[in-house]
């Protein structure tokens, strides 16, 4: 299957987009007066749909300027998402010949949707994207680190089993103690990587659009050797739902559902949503609550207890009632939306969402 494959940006520049661009844009700061936060402040949006992808690069130039391909190697780390499948599809296609060896990892944290592994098989059967899925083993013994174990479509865990050996050994996660993303995502993919790679160096592609710019840690890419596609290509989510809208089959989850059930960075517009149409999703937090909500690790003193997954101290009970509460109105679904959005497109002004996007990215 060969998919259609709509017009992007710039098609004249050279293959990371705005890395060509940094040195003739590298005087922009007066625009913003300096920092990151002014310039935010400051940068006039261009509204009109000619102009808005290049109005995203210039902010980008400011945020990834230092970033740039230094290995002949690249993992695509591939989160179930649709944003993240269209990152590897292009890479492949397009790009194929910037890399000497490529190879696409989704790491399984057993909390995923069961439509999030059919989309990962669908892309993996109908686009030849060839996914190694990855899962964490989770070792007992402290300062032993998280391992990885090859599993596929058939054999992943759909019960949360390696998110719970996360918890046995490091506490329920939440804002203040970030261990699921750490243990079950960026751990597994460091083991499966030094073992592929046979020691060598590696880039990691990962996922995160132009809209989505303030995921970026520019100094942890730089350390870990991330690159993002998506965002120097200036993305953004009305793009990736265009191309999918095209294509035989996607991802058949509401915009915001995300890949990961009932993730404590969503915002509690998106819980209580959640809460409201499919309860159930909750049952394996309640139940790690009820287990684990009297445990933290010697190596947290600081962890209040009893443990709780969500901002502001929540259980899960809390969290059911948000769709009860004067003035709620349920989120609404934009993985449908083929139109350029509002400023909160570019911006991200909705800060409700701990990190959390459709997708929960390694890095």
């Amino acid at each position: 299957m060969k998919p259609h494959h709509g017009a992007f940006l710039l098609p004249s520049i050279s293959p990371w987009g705005i890395l060509s661009l940094s040195p003739s844009l590298s005087g922009f700061e007066k625009y913003g007066g300096g920092g990151v936060d002014s310039f935010e402040k400051n940068f006039v949006l261009l509204y009109a749909e000619e102009f808005r992808k290049v109005s995203v690069l210039w902010q980008l130039v400011y945020l990834l300027d230092g970033i740039g391909i230094v290995s002949k190697n690249l993992s695509i780390s591939f989160s179930g998402g649709e944003s993240s499948a269209y990152m590897t599809y292009r890479l492949l296609s397009e790009y194929g010949d910037m890399y000497d060896k490529k190879v696409v990892v989704f790491a399984n944290t057993g909390q995923e949707h069961e439509e999030t592994l059919r989309f990962v098989d669908r892309c993996d059967q109908e686009l030849g994207f060839n996914v190694v899925w990855i899962e964490a083993i989770v070792s007992s013994t402290h300062g032993v680190g998280t391992g990885f174990k090859i599993v596929d479509f058939q054999s992943a865990s759909r019960n949360g089993e390696p998110f719970e050996e996360v918890i046995k050994k490091y506490g329920i996660p939440n804002m203040s103690f970030i261990s699921c993303t750490r243990e079950l995502k960026q751990a597994p993919l460091k083991a499966f990587q030094k073992s592929h790679w046979n020691g060598e160096k590696c880039d990691t592609a990962i996922g995160i659009r132009a809209d989505e710019w303030d995921r970026i840690n520019i100094e942890k890419a730089k350390k870990e050797r991330l690159i993002y596609p998506l965002a120097e290509w200036g993305v953004l989510k009305s793009d990736v739902n265009r191309f999918w809208a095209q294509q035989s089959f996607r991802l058949r989850l509401k915009g915001y559902e995300g890949n990961c059930k009932t993730c404590w960075k969503k915002s509690d517009l998106k819980l209580g949503t959640i809460a409201l149409e499919n309860p159930e999703w909750f049952d394996f937090f309640r139940e790690m609550e009820r287990k684990y909500e009297g445990f933290a690790p010697d190596t947290q003193p600081s962890r209040t207890l009893p443990s709780r997954f969500f901002r502001q101290h929540r259980t899960v009970d809390d969290i059911m009632k948000i769709p009860t509460l004067p003035g709620f109105v349920p989120a609404t679904d934009d993985h449908v939306n083929t139109t350029t959005i509002i400023q909160g497109e570019l911006f991200n002004f909705d800060n409700t969402d701990g990190g959390c996007s459709e997708s929960c990215e390694a890095y």
